[in-house]
Formats: C-alpha cells, sequence, structure tokens
C-alpha cells in the first residue's frame, strides 16, 4: 500500500506542478533548493517529478542550476533539457 502511495504523491507532485499549483511549486522550489545543500535530502525517486516542476516554472538562473548541477545523472538532464523545449518561448 505504501509504495502506492508515495507513486500517487509523486503523480500529484509531477500534475499539479504542471498545471500551476502555486502551493506545490513552492514546496519543489524548497526540495531543490535544499537538495543543492545537501543531496541526500531527496531521494532518488522523488527526483524526476520535483526537479520536472523546478524545471518548468524555472527562470534561467534556475534552470542552469538544475543542468549544470553535478549531483544529476546524465538522464535526468537530459530529461530537463527535453522539457525546457517543451516551454512557452515568452519565458
Amino acid at each position: 500500500m505504501r509504495r502506492y502511495q508515495e507513486e500517487l504523491r509523486r503523480t500529484l507532485i509531477s500534475e499539479l506542478g504542471s498545471w500551476g499549483d502555486a502551493e506545490v511549486i513552492r514546496g519543489a522550489r524548497l526540495r531543490f533548493d535544499q537538495f543543492l545543500k545537501n543531496p541526500a535530502s531527496l531521494p532518488a525517486s522523488d527526483q524526476p517529478p520535483i526537479l520536472a516542476v523546478v524545471a518548468y516554472h524555472a527562470d534561467a538562473g534556475t534552470f542552469e542550476q538544475l543542468i549544470a548541477g553535478p549531483r544529476l545523472k546524465l538522464s535526468q538532464k537530459e530529461f530537463l533539457v527535453r522539457e525546457a523545449d517543451k516551454l512557452p518561448q515568452s519565458r
């Protein structure tokens, strides 16, 4: 049961973040800031939805932190770059 709850939580973070939910975006940014200071603070299973929300709503400086972060695996960096291509050009 716990596994399903964790998967549901990650799905909700991803979906609500992509819909612009301010509380979810704030929470993702907070967890990202903590992750930069202490990589162990964000479990690997939680990284994709958190980083995707941060990337989707990132300014240029935050996005650079995301892709330059040595703590990210190459596949995660590729994911973030691919997600950036989906962003509206006005950002």
